[in-house]
Formats: C-alpha cells, sequence, structure tokens
C-alpha cells in the first residue's frame, strides 16, 4: 500500500485527505489501469518495440490502434478526401510506414495518440477511421475526456459505433 506524503513548511510529514480531487484523480487513474490490465488489450499489429509487448495500454496518450498502412502493399492507407494518417495529423515528415511492416511485430497498424484519433475523426468522419477494437483500451480511452489539447467526445461516440461488443464489456 502506498501512502503519498507531502513535507510542509514545518518539517512535518502530511497525507492529503481522502475526499480531496487529487485523490480522487489519483483513485479514478488508479481504477482505470486496473480495468485495463484486466480487460485484456490485444496486441496491435505493427507496433513497434517501445512497450515491449505490442500493445496499446502503456502511457497516457498512445492508447488507440489504428490500422495505417494497406494490409497487401504496406503503402499509408487512404482515411478519405484528407489523405493518409500522416497527412491528416501533420506528421509526413516522420512517416514510419516501413516501421509497422517490418520485424519484429509486422502487421499494418500502431498505437496512436487519443488526440490524433480525434483529430482524424474531426477531419474525415468516423466512417473513415481504421480502428483495431480489440487491440484498443477502450476502458482508458472512453475514460480520458481531453488529450493534447483536444476534447475526446467525437472519439467516445466514435468507439461506441465502430467496437459495440468492446464498449459492452467495459461497460458490463
Amino acid at each position: 500500500d502506498t501512502l503519498n506524503v507531502r513535507v510542509n513548511p514545518d518539517h512535518r510529514a502530511t497525507t492529503p485527505p481522502a475526499d480531496t480531487p487529487h485523490s480522487m484523480l489519483r483513485l479514478f487513474v488508479s481504477l482505470q489501469l486496473l480495468v485495463a490490465a484486466f480487460a485484456g488489450v490485444d496486441v496491435c499489429p505493427g507496433e513497434g518495440p517501445r512497450y515491449g509487448d505490442y500493445k496499446c495500454n502503456h502511457d497516457g496518450t498512445h492508447r488507440v490502434c489504428a490500422q495505417l498502412v494497406e494490409e497487401s502493399s504496406g503503402s499509408p492507407l487512404s482515411w478519405g478526401e484528407g489523405g493518409d494518417f500522416w497527412e491528416i495529423t501533420g506528421q509526413k515528415q516522420w512517416q514510419w510506414d516501413t516501421t509497422i511492416v517490418s520485424e519484429p511485430n509486422p502487421g499494418d497498424s500502431w498505437c496512436i495518440c487519443m488526440w490524433a484519433f480525434a483529430k482524424l475523426i474531426g477531419r474525415v468522419g468516423c466512417e473513415n477511421v481504421h480502428l483495431r477494437c480489440d487491440s484498443t483500451d477502450i476502458s482508458y480511452v472512453l475514460g480520458s475526456y481531453h488529450d493534447g489539447g483536444h476534447s475526446l467526445d467525437e472519439a467516445h461516440t466514435c468507439i461506441e459505433q465502430k467496437c459495440p461488443d468492446a464498449v459492452a464489456r467495459f461497460r458490463g
């Protein structure tokens, strides 16, 4: 059991009351992480080795497994009139499609930021986003409301439309 201890100016250790907003936020985040650990997020095929297990459930933003390249050709996948993922999100100069299709976890997808997912939906519509439901940390995304300065409201609605079974498991 971990105790959050602060030292006040008199050099006495104090603990925050259990009902402070900070404590409530820590409890909420801890519960989200616990749910994610037991919910079983699948491997995101194509994700690099940055997390060791190729899953989108480790940091505070890269929680959405999105298909970014064409499975057959390995070239960037179009997300409607806006172009590919890298064009729409302003990351073309860092395009990593060759990494996605290469060992040690070759595939067509990557763990993207929740803000990038929200931006994609805003630009191309939910019907044009390519999402891997079982490899996306549904519980974490639905429990988050902002990421990188972007509201996640449209992301929640899109996940509910595209991943009804996963959402139902989360809401149980």
